[in-house]
């Protein structure tokens, strides 16, 4: 009995704790507290909003909940060195080095949070080049331009604000307004998301953050799971969740000016090349996109990044224009900035809000989405050669 007592009470800690009340509205232009003969709070909201801006807006935020043990620590670690952030939730310790790594906690929902430093500060020499939001590691301690940001680690991987926040009810909902309009949040755990969506959408529904997603303006979301494996029992489910996520996303964020999805690499795991099969690629991947897409209007920007092995059987479609690694008014991305229009079309101009812009996603460690693979099969594609837009 005990086997089975201990599984079910594992099973019980992993149910997605909620909140039990819902928070109250988010900012409003003054509120009664204790501070406001702070000099501070007794300047304009304008310029309040002007130095915390400055302060804690104009960055990208990493946002993780998942169930996941403690975080590694240098004792825990074996010696790990500290990566981006400290010891982030995905790090792992590389058994292969003979590292005494020791048991560091249970398993149980834990937040985490921090700057993401994959690309160089905007101004500072080398920013003309980005990596685009595919190849982010910040959750794995891999922080590609960490270096380049000043401070030391890991607090200069913080956003640095709790203090600000614990100071009184109105600096709470001025720092807290800032950081939704301001920055872009980066979400990658699936049970976050969906709970994110569900309680901003449907009223009524369990709460799992104080996040208000409703002043959002910038999102990026990993969106890991099977569409298209038909041995794979999940896939029906997969889907169904799928369409969910896109019906809720109108309704969750109605102020997003800019919106990325980034499909996982195990999107597509069919036997099948995904060139023989791109009649249910667009019917159950592309189409419910561009018809969420329409409903949302307001979203200037809409990306949907696709994994290479599927993306590079869209780019072999005869009469599809591909776009290349310069993007006027961007920055450049390299081969990560490879998109195409759907509908597919071989005009160029620019994103309206009945077309979705595909991308060049470079994850994918599945046979379709490896991206060497795919590139040898495809080579006649000519993606290093593709005109400039």
């Amino acid at each position: 009995m005990r086997p089975v007592q201990s599984l079910l009470k594992r099973r019980e800690a992993a149910k997605e704790p909620y909140l039990p009340a819902p928070h109250a509205p988010l900012l409003t232009p003054r509120s009664s507290s204790r501070q406001e003969q702070s000099p501070f709070f007794r300047l304009p909201l304008d310029l309040r909003y002007l130095i915390l801006r400055d302060a804690f807006g104009g960055r990208t935020i990493h946002v993780d909940f998942r169930f996941r043990p403690p975080l590694y620590t240098s004792d825990t670690g074996g010696g790990l060195k500290a990566y981006h952030g400290g010891y982030p939730p995905l790090v792992t310790v590389d058994t292969r080095l003979d590292r005494p790594t020791k048991p560091h906690g249970a398993g149980a929902w834990r937040w985490y949070s921090c700057v993401c430093h994959r690309n160089v500060p905007p101004g500072m020499r080398g920013s003309a080049f980005e990596f685009s939001a595919s190849w982010d590691k910040c959750l794995s301690g891999a922080g590609f331009h960490c270096h380049s940001w000043p401070g030391t680690l890991p607090n200069k991987c913080m956003l640095g604000m709790m203090g600000f926040l614990l100071t009184c009810k109105q600096g709470y909902e001025d720092a807290m307004y800032v950081i939704y309009s301001t920055n872009a949040l980066y979400l990658e755990a699936l049970p976050l998301i969906d709970g994110l969506l569900r309680q901003s959408a449907l009223p009524g529904s369990p709460r799992v953050s104080g996040l208000d997603t409703r002043h959002l303006t910038s999102l990026v979301m990993i969106w890991d799971f099977v569409l298209f494996g038909s041995f794979y029992p999940s896939t029906v489910l997969d889907r169904r969740h799928f369409a969910e996520r896109l019906d809720l996303i109108p309704r969750a964020l109605p102020k997003l000016t800019r919106l990325q999805v980034l499909m996982g690499s195990d999107i597509y795991v069919e036997d099948s090349s995904p060139a023989n099969n791109m009649e249910e690629v667009e019917k159950v991947l592309l189409r419910p996109f561009l018809e969420a897409r329409t409903k949302m209007e307001h979203v200037a920007e809409f990306i949907v990044t696709i994994p290479a092995g599927v993306f590079l059987a869209m780019m072999s479609i005869p009469g599809t224009h591909v776009l290349g690694q310069d993007v006027p008014g961007k920055k450049r991305k390299g081969i990560g900035a490879l998109h195409i229009r759907y509908p597919f079309t071989e005009k160029k101009h620019t994103q309206t809000s009945t077309e979705l812009d595909l991308w060049y996603g470079m994850e994918g460690d599945r046979h379709w989405n490896n991206p060497l693979t795919m590139m040898s099969r495809f080579s006649t594609v000519g993606i290093f050669g593709a005109s400039a837009a």
